[in-house]
């Protein structure tokens, strides 16, 4: 799904995100929490958004979350 991002190396990409809601379906969360999740990412740095496109800033970061 993420791709490397050609302006920016070491970072990804994801161009068509799914919604929140279909995040949350497929994890069993809520909506809302997957916004809180993404929310918190995004102050963290880790991630940035760009209309629909998600851009992974700290790839080892969010990998190293992934894993706790």
């Amino acid at each position: 799904m993420a791709e490397p991002d050609p302006n920016n190396a070491g970072n990804l990409y994801v161009a068509q995100v799914p919604t929140q809601t279909d995040i949350g379906n497929s994890a069993s969360f809520a909506r809302e929490t997957v916004g809180r999740i993404m929310a918190t990412l995004s102050q963290q740095g880790i991630v940035e958004w760009k209309g629909r496109t998600l851009f992974i800033r700290e790839p080892e970061g969010l990998n190293y979350l992934a894993m706790i």
